[in-house]
């Protein structure tokens, strides 16, 4: 029952947004009861992010032993869950945490937090074995996977998709040989202050 409701939460989220996002929805979506939700989230904000949090695969940690493998896998499964409804529920809750503060400190502290942790392992592995220069800039590297493939998946019209998602390796290994490159090369060397601190 929890698995349902958490993937009905979603979904639903991912299809109507916030302002439709409500408990008797979300119950009717996944089959269940009302007293059934109430019993687990306080508040719709709890189930909302609660679910997010149950369906993001943050825990499985990623580590071959090679950076190369690391990206690749990090890359495909980015693809799978960009084009999944939690790729989208993840996506709508980036715009809606901007207006709706109380969705945003626990999205980030629980979902977004977590999510660029483990892959920052990923980079200070790489660092420790040597396949990386340690003054190497991570933050620019993470934003260089995530944000190629969140635009290809957004800027590929539904009917696409399934092709899209054929074509996920070809599209991984031409991404992680560029940054590799770009990386050996110092292109993602810091060259200034390159994150921005929040107050």
């Amino acid at each position: 029952m929890d698995r349902k409701i958490c993937e009905a939460a979603v979904e639903l989220y991912a299809k109507e947004g916030w302002g439709r996002f409500t408990f008797e929805a979300v119950a009717r979506l996944a089959g269940v009861g009302k007293p059934a939700l109430y019993l687990r989230y306080p508040s719709k904000e709890e189930l909302l992010i609660s679910s997010i949090a149950t369906l993001n695969r943050v825990d499985d940690e990623i580590d071959t032993g090679s950076l190369h493998s690391d990206l690749l896998q990090y890359v495909r499964e980015a693809f799978e869950f960009r084009l999944s409804a939690l790729g989208t529920a993840f996506l709508r809750m980036m715009a809606d945490q901007l207006y709706h503060p109380e969705l945003r400190e626990p999205f980030h502290e629980r979902v977004v937090r977590k999510k660029i942790l483990s892959v920052r392992r990923i980079i200070e592995r790489a660092k420790e074995r040597g396949e990386l220069p340690r003054s190497m800039d991570t933050n620019i590297l993470l934003e260089s996977l995530d944000g190629a493939v969140m635009n290809r998946v957004n800027g590929t019209r539904l009917v696409s998709r399934k092709r899209l998602r054929a074509m996920a390796d070809e599209y991984a290994e031409t991404l992680v040989r560029m940054l590799l490159e770009g990386a050996s090369a110092g292109a993602l060397l810091p060259s200034g202050p390159t994150t921005i601190r929040e107050s």
